[in-house]
């Protein structure tokens, strides 16, 4: 689903996000209660650089 800024101004949100090699931010996920109680996710860069996503499970992988 695709929510634009102007829908979500004023909200507190959960959520995630990837940022590109120059530090800018790529994409944001906000995450429903069910996606947030899985466990774990990437708390640092080098984490979420050596985990991997399985989009078919929604959960981070350890290597």
């Amino acid at each position: 689903m695709l929510a634009l800024s102007g829908s979500l101004l004023g909200l507190k949100l959960l959520v995630n996000y990837t940022v590109d090699i120059q530090g800018l931010v790529k994409d944001v996920w906000i995450l429903t209660p069910e996606e947030a109680a899985k466990k774990p996710w990437p708390t640092t860069a080098a984490e979420s650089q050596a985990w991997s996503f399985d989009a078919v499970a929604q959960v981070w992988v350890k290597p």
